[in-house]
């Protein structure tokens, strides 16, 4: 899942009507939203200011973890 999408996914949750925010569940705090996706969770979360039919975005986060995908060791002959 692209963290560009995940941004744009945070900031369609704050905002009325959007069918993000129509599948939040009641009280979802919005500084803490996980998207489940084929390779796992992404944390993410935006920062809403304002009420109303469009509300000002301050600003959207993620978090990336990375996976291990090779550990090595090299050694050096003298």
């Amino acid at each position: 899942y692209a963290m560009t999408g995940a941004m744009c996914t945070a900031a369609a949750a704050a905002v009325p009507g959007t069918l993000v925010q129509q599948v939040l569940r009641p009280g979802c705090n919005l500084q803490n939203i996980r998207i489940g996706h084929p390779g796992g969770i992404l944390p993410c979360g935006v920062d809403p200011e304002g009420e109303g039919p469009v509300p000002s975005i301050r600003d959207t986060f993620g978090y990336r973890t990375a996976n291990l995908l090779l550990e090595g060791l090299a050694r050096v002959r003298v």
